[in-house]
């Protein structure tokens, strides 16, 4: 990945939705995207705010590994922090080889060990709704908690 050198324009936002819209036709229960950039987006009709709605509408979650050139003015970090939060991801900022592979496997490693909790909204109102997930100590043993923000309710049921 070293040698490889970006040009021209960016279309991040774009990218992002059509890998979300993808997902979407698959039949696996956990739904993972994940997203190496530098956040930057110069190109995309979507809008990051049309990009973090859809993600909240998704079962997805994004990890984002932010690949920099020093001199690039379109990187963006916070873009990449605002796509793994919003869905319960994380953002890694390697700056070298070892700790991309280390991003890597960690990512992996949080796939086939995560667990996921679910629950039936009682309110159908189409809306978002923030959240907040908790997790006492069991034995003394400090658990890590990552979880999406909040969700969309589904809408009113149609007769």
């Amino acid at each position: 990945m070293a040698s490889l050198r970006p040009e021209g324009r960016t279309a991040l936002y774009d990218a992002i939705m059509s890998g979300l819209d993808r997902l979407d036709e698959g039949t696996r229960a956990r739904k993972v995207l994940i997203v190496l950039s530098d956040g930057g987006d110069n190109a995309s009709r979507a809008t990051l705010d049309e990009v973090l709605a859809r993600a909240r509408r998704s079962d997805a979650t994004i990890y984002t590994i932010g690949l920099f050139d020093s001199a690039d003015r379109d990187r963006n970090p916070g873009v990449l922090r605002d796509l793994a939060q919003t869905t319960g991801g994380e953002r890694y900022l390697p700056e070298s080889a070892g700790p991309l592979m280390q991003a890597c496997q960690r990512i992996a490693r949080d796939i086939r060990s995560a667990y996921t909790i679910a629950f039936e909204p009682g309110t159908r109102d189409g809306r978002y709704h923030r959240i907040e997930v908790k997790v006492d100590r069991v034995g003394g043993q400090k658990l890590a908690v990552r979880a999406r923000t909040g969700y969309v309710a589904p809408g009113p049921v149609k007769p």
